[in-house]
């Protein structure tokens, strides 16, 4: 496409299905489920189109109304998740394309997608992972980018902007970081509570959602089997 800002090569289906797609299907778990949620919002606001989250684990169970001019985004960190690969090879069987945000090069749901955009955030070699929700999100804000591009949603302008935006992100990173005295001080202060609440909403709601799922799974205690307590989100 002539004058285009954003490329996609990987993403092996043609301009002209792009333009037809009806709607998107996001698939995924935990983590990466979360991510799908934020993606939501972009691609019904950026790129005017349509889009549901499911669970992987569910999402062969109750017989998916999906099928062509669709897309079906698959996403796992691993890019080995059992009931993701389950869900994509579902999704294809119905007509539905696929496209697989993965971290690992060469996996089994990148191999057998019809397009794969990697995160390329290195290896996980801790709990939480959080560079793998930050990662994912930023392909998913390019990938809804590059649809409003191609469908001709967004502006040049409009689009030069947001990506403006997500350039200045790892500047914005480092003085988070540089915070980490603060942060000491207030998990001390708050290291015996009990219960937290996480409050977000709208495209905020998703990342809510998986800042609970991180401080449960950074604060379990093994005191008679039972943790301290429980993160909860809220909107």
């Amino acid at each position: 496409m002539a004058g285009e800002i954003l490329i996609a090569d990987e993403v092996r289906i043609s301009f002209e299905e792009l333009r037809t797609l009806r709607r998107i299907n996001v698939v995924a778990s935990g983590t990466s489920r979360h991510a799908g949620l934020a993606g939501q919002y972009m691609f019904q606001q950026l790129a005017n189109l349509p889009a549901e989250v499911d669970y992987a684990s569910e999402f062969e169970y109750r017989n998916p109304q999906i099928g062509r001019a669709e897309i079906t985004i698959v996403i796992t960190q691993s890019g080995e998740t059992a009931d993701t690969m389950s869900a994509q090879r579902m999704a294809k069987q119905k007509g539905s394309r696929t496209i697989a945000i993965s971290n690992v090069v060469g996996s089994t749901i990148a191999r057998e997608a019809d397009g794969v955009l990697y995160t390329h955030a290195g290896p996980e070699i801790s709990i939480a992972s959080t560079k793998a929700f930050t990662a994912q999100i930023g392909v998913l804000f390019l990938l809804a980018g590059y649809l409003a591009q191609v469908r001709e949603e967004i502006s040049r302008d409009a689009l030069r902007g947001w990506i403006k935006e997500l350039l200045a992100l790892p500047e914005k990173t480092r003085t988070v970081l540089k915070t980490s005295d603060q942060c000491r001080q207030l998990a001390d202060r708050f290291r015996k509570s009990e219960d937290f609440l996480f409050l977000g909403r709208a495209i905020h709601y998703p990342v809510a959602m998986d800042g609970a799922l991180k401080l449960k799974e950074v604060s379990y205690i093994h005191a008679e089997g039972y943790p301290a307590g429980e993160a909860k989100h809220g909107s």
